[in-house]
């Protein structure tokens, strides 16, 4: 976990690997608590062989519903990947979900 708030999480998370890309989905919750169209979604990857996280910001929008995260590193090496979602004014924050394990 690299995230913990209160910010309503992504619904309908889904993840594909898709050759070096982990292709993300889900369904747009804004309206639903406090989860508004302008909520921005945060990436951390950990790639084990090289022992490097990447963390990136403000890939998508609450509303799109889908990113393409290439994987850094070399074929056969480990990449973790876990996401979270933040307000535009970065005041509030979901709890991250482990998105999980993929291989290059």
């Amino acid at each position: 976990m690299f995230a913990k708030g209160v910010l309503l999480g992504l619904s309908d998370f889904q993840a594909t690997l898709n050759g070096n890309n982990v292709d993300l989905t889900w369904t747009d919750n804004s309206g639903q608590s406090n989860a508004k169209d302008t909520d921005s979604v945060l990436i951390l990857t950990y790639n084990a062989h090289t022992q490097v996280f990447d963390y990136i910001q403000d890939v998508a929008t609450r509303v799109a519903g889908a990113y393409s995260l290439s994987l850094l590193g070399n074929a056969g090496q480990e990449v973790h990947v876990w996401v979270a979602i933040h307000a535009v004014d970065k005041l509030l924050v979901s709890t991250s979900s482990y998105v999980g394990s993929y291989t290059i």
